[in-house]
């Protein structure tokens, strides 16, 4: 792989990183939003509370692998992953 190809795909990375980012932030507006206007908040308190325990969870690791320089796409997409699966929980809550 050229050193191109490298950085296009690093950019690539820290782009769906930046979108699921942004994605979060959203969601989480809009779920509060709701919350406020609704009576479930406590359903809502459970289901964020475990998506941002596996949130925190995931960039403790990622934070650990790169201090010990060992950031893989394995972390990577970890990370990726929990945002994701974030976004869908609230995604969910904000259509239940």
């Amino acid at each position: 792989m050229t050193d191109e190809e490298i950085q296009q795909t690093d950019t690539a990375k820290d782009s769906d990183i930046a979108d699921e980012l942004k994605d979060l932030g959203s969601n989480l507006k809009k779920a509060f939003q709701k919350t406020v206007n609704r009576e479930k908040s406590k359903e809502l308190q459970e289901k964020v509370g475990a998506a941002f325990d596996n949130f925190t969870n995931g960039v403790s690791k990622i934070a650990d692998d790169a201090k010990s320089g060992d950031l893989e796409k394995s972390a990577e997409d970890g990370f990726r992953k929990i945002l994701h699966n974030l976004n869908e929980k609230l995604k969910d809550y904000q259509n239940s």
